[in-house]
């Protein structure tokens, strides 16, 4: 462990100041040791960094601690260093529903009378923080930072935390022991970053395999192929399972520990039989998407840290939409519903289409785009699963950022025989909800809560939601 005295810690050498830590990383596209110098000449009194690293040349008053993960050291010093912190901690992981997940078990301690935050994408949100946009899972320095924060100005003692793959990979989390973890599930996602799905299911697994205490639980979700793979890990560990799902997906033959019975769909959202932990309830819940019913229930899992889960269930009813999941933006004059979503995987793409069929009563319309110098495979896939489970399929721009929008919309193409290519998500946004008519849908999806737009190495301001309101007032 160190022996100096830190003040701050980073792992940018340019914020270094005296007394402070500095973290030398390599990254994909910086080298950190190369700033090592610079560093101790802003302050640094002591340096992490990787085991092959050359320090003969670093003064003998700096010290210098190497390690064969210096990621995992950096994380597990800042989750000590940085206090004090929140008492209770939850995890989930998974491709899709992370940020629902954990907004809604906020919600839920919420309204039980906690002091509760959420952490990910939407950045801290709960009491009072306003949301904004953020990395997933934040580097240590800035998590333990803010985790110090909000335990310090709101006296918060519960925290549910979205864990990334890549979060998880670099061992960002490492240092925190979790009461509860929950998995959602696994489809293709960010294979630019991971060599193959199984490579991508071993990063997320790393939340249940090391960092979920011996004494707290996982909330599995039981209609998901992963499963069982992912109970074993548990079993072998001696921790206890909780599942959770839908009966009818269920493909395990199990019934899970939260479940439901049955359902019935209303315009704005769905009155549900469940079965929590063997006791039957009826709720009414005002959120469109039946995969966000599914994202409830791992919720209710997650928040009974305190063995309550059953009492918690009566607070689901109350959970509110988050911000770019399925969030209702409004109605044309001529009657057709906009919706923002963040779906820009496969997986997300077609469960979110295949829900809200269930809703439309007319034609159920989706714009959807693909994010350029990121995994070009699933393009074609995207542009198909938009065409084949929507009346029509608008196929446009996402965030290029350095890759002709041209070339990316092309490729959507290839799937998308019946697509319509429009240049310019402000144009195919503008263009989609005009020609929208009496009760129908359209999903504007893949960027849902961002506020820019990543082309070339810039980000320009651009929010769905404000363009879409645009268009309804321009055809009203």
């Amino acid at each position: 462990m160190i022996k100096s005295n830190i003040n701050m810690i980073s792992p940018n050498s340019k914020t270094i100041k005296k007394g402070g830590l500095f973290i030398a990383l390599r990254g994909e596209n910086q080298d950190g040791t190369k700033y090592i110098e610079e560093a101790i000449q802003n302050g640094a009194v002591a340096i992490i960094t990787h085991s092959d690293v050359e320090t003969q040349n670093i003064p003998d008053k700096i010290e210098v601690i190497k390690t064969d993960n210096p990621r995992q050291y950096y994380a597990q010093y800042c989750a000590k260093f940085y206090q004090p912190k929140p008492k209770y901690f939850s995890a989930v992981t998974g491709t899709n529903g992370k940020t629902s997940v954990a907004n809604f078990t906020q919600q839920i301690w919420d309204k039980k009378g906690h002091n509760a935050i959420a952490t990910g994408t939407l950045g801290f949100t709960g009491c009072g923080c306003e949301p904004k946009s953020s990395l997933t899972t934040p580097e240590p320095a800035l998590l333990h930072q803010q985790l110090k924060q909000v335990t310090q100005e709101k006296q918060v003692d519960f925290v549910c935390m979205e864990a990334s793959s890549h979060g998880l990979d670099m061992n960002r989390l490492d240092g925190i022991e979790f009461t509860s973890a929950g998995f959602t599930n696994l489809s293709r996602d960010h294979l630019d970053y991971h060599k193959n799905m199984n490579e991508y299911f071993k990063a997320k697994s790393y939340l249940f395999e090391k960092l979920l205490s011996p004494d707290g639980y996982a909330v599995l979700n039981s209609t998901i192929p992963e499963y069982n793979q992912l109970k074993e890990i548990c079993d072998k560990r001696k921790i206890k399972t909780i599942s959770y799902g839908l009966l009818e997906k269920s493909k395990n033959g199990i019934i899970p520990d939260i479940h439901v019975i049955g359902y019935k769909t209303s315009s704005t959202g769905f009155d549900v039989d469940m079965s929590v932990m063997g006791v039957e309830m009826q709720t009414n819940i005002q959120i469109a998407g039946l995969f966000q019913i599914e994202n409830i229930l791992c919720a209710l899992g997650l928040s009974g840290i305190n063995n309550d889960i059953v009492e918690n269930a009566q607070f689901i009813d109350n959970v509110s939409g988050v911000r770019g999941r399925l969030e209702y933006i409004g109605m044309t004059q001529k009657g057709g519903i906009v919706y923002v979503d963040y779906a820009h995987t496969p997986d997300a793409l077609k469960t979110v289409l295949q829900t809200m069929r269930n809703h439309s009563k007319k034609k159920l319309n989706v714009l959807i785009g693909c994010g350029g110098n990121r995994d070009a495979g699933k393009r074609p896939i995207m542009g198909k699963i938009a065409c084949n489970y929507a009346d029509n399929a608008y196929i446009t721009d996402d965030n290029p950022r350095n890759e002709k929008p041209a070339n990316i919309r092309r490729d959507m193409m290839v799937g998308a025989v019946d697509g319509i290519e429009i240049d310019g998500r402000e144009n195919a946004i503008m263009q989609s909800v005009k020609e929208l008519e009496q009760d129908d849908i359209l999903i504007v999806a893949g960027k849902g809560h961002e506020q820019g737009q990543i082309v070339g190495d810039k980000i320009l301001p651009f929010d769905d939601s404000k363009i879409i309101r645009k268009a309804i007032l321009e055809n009203s």
